[in-house]
């Protein structure tokens, strides 16, 4: 199992949403295995509002949803509606969970309310306030692990004036993560709780100084950032005109100072023509450009292909050919990059690499007819994301 800095849960009935910190260092939050992730929290019991002396409200169907793009040190959860002792009680507000070191949850954004909620013959509305008691637990669900948050505390509220003080709530939720593929909801995934998240992103401008310029930073080094292909998103190999394209890709980088240059490994699958890319120790190398445009910044003709063992090659190994490509420098490449999230949430998607020009060779199977050496390669890779642990 594995432990959070800050989790957050939405309101009863606010619309989904994930709210990421305005800045924060080495802030703790929550991970899935893969993202979009979809968020599904399911009540543990009973979910009751009490007062000391009067019968408990007993609220059904508090199911809880929401979803997220990347790692968050808040995650918001919604549900249309609930119903409590027969009354429909409607919420602007969000629960905003802060684990770790508070173990605390935070009722807003400021001005918000929950209203109608009915405890024996009293009315009760709450409103935006801070430092509610929270516990949390790493459970297993479904033999997936996930994260238990339970309330057990007076919330602050607007009551009838014949009953003292403020009622209690009494709540606990299984949260769950499950893959998103297409906007539904897909097999379950593990979700977890991390001390600290290494925001990973991109800073500087166009400049004539060299310390002004964009350069890849983290929050602390040395980071590991990886990621994967985004939704119906591909990368694809195109030699003589026939086109290998692979639906899955994950990716692994390592930044040990802040610097112009990444080196990105590629494990990439699924592709067609039963073609198998082996990346071996190669891998693509990005060095930033002294080059942007609004919120974008480009890695120009200054990529290449690089491998760790003196011989190896990329291999693509298909039903008919197989193809190796060996390391060399992509002088007619481009690649987007564009900084995404806030504080320690921060992370970078490569919006797309294109390549032409490739040198390629073919080895084996019917394609060595066309000739052994060419090059007239292309690579388009789709986007993907590189998020800090």
């Amino acid at each position: 199992m594995r432990s959070i800095r800050a989790l957050g849960l939405v309101s009863l009935f606010a619309l989904a949403s994930v709210a990421l910190p305005a800045a924060a260092v080495a802030q703790g939050g929550v991970k899935a295995d893969s993202y979009p992730v979809q968020f599904s929290a399911e009540p543990v019991g009973t979910v009751t509002f009490s007062y000391e002396g009067l019968s408990p409200t007993t609220c059904s169907e508090a199911s809880l949803a929401g979803e997220a793009e990347g790692p968050t040190g808040t995650m918001a959860l919604s549900s249309p509606e609930w119903e409590c002792k027969e009354e429909t009680v409607e919420s602007t507000c969000s629960w905003e969970f802060h684990p770790g070191s508070e173990n605390s949850v935070d009722l807003g954004p400021p001005g918000c309310s929950i209203k109608g909620l009915k405890i024996g013959s009293c009315f009760v509305n709450f409103y935006a306030q801070t430092g509610i008691p929270v516990t949390y637990e790493d459970v297993m669900v479904n033999e997936k692990e996930a994260i238990r948050a339970t309330i057990n505390s007076p919330i602050e509220s607007e009551h009838c004036a014949w009953v003292s003080g403020d009622p209690t709530l009494n709540a606990t939720w299984d949260v769950s993560g499950f893959e998103s593929i297409e906007g539904e909801s897909g097999p379950q995934i593990d979700i977890y709780r991390v001390d600290g998240l290494n925001a990973f992103f991109i800073t500087g401008e166009e400049s004539e100084e060299e310390s002004k310029q964009p350069k890849f930073e983290s929050e602390e080094y040395p980071n590991t950032v990886t990621g994967s292909l985004v939704e119906s998103k591909t990368a694809k190999f195109i030699l003589e005109g026939v086109t290998y394209t692979c639906n899955s890709g994950d990716f692994t980088g390592s930044l040990a100072e802040a610097g112009t240059q990444l080196q990105v490994d590629a494990s990439l699958s699924g592709c067609n023509s039963e073609a198998v890319v082996s990346m071996n120790s190669c891998h693509l190398k990005y060095t930033l450009s002294n080059l942007t445009s609004g919120w974008l910044y480009f890695a120009s003709g200054g990529q290449a292909i690089e491998c760790d063992e003196e011989g190896d090659v990329i291999e693509i190994e298909a039903s008919n050919c197989v193809a190796h490509i060996p390391p060399q420098t992509l002088s007619k490449s481009l690649a987007t990059f564009e900084n995404f999230g806030s504080g320690s949430t921060r992370y970078v998607k490569s919006i797309g690499t294109a390549v032409k020009g490739l040198t390629y060779l073919y080895k084996s199977g019917f394609c060595v007819l066309l000739g052994e050496e060419h090059n007239d390669g292309e690579i388009a890779i789709g986007t993907y994301d590189l998020r800090g642990p």
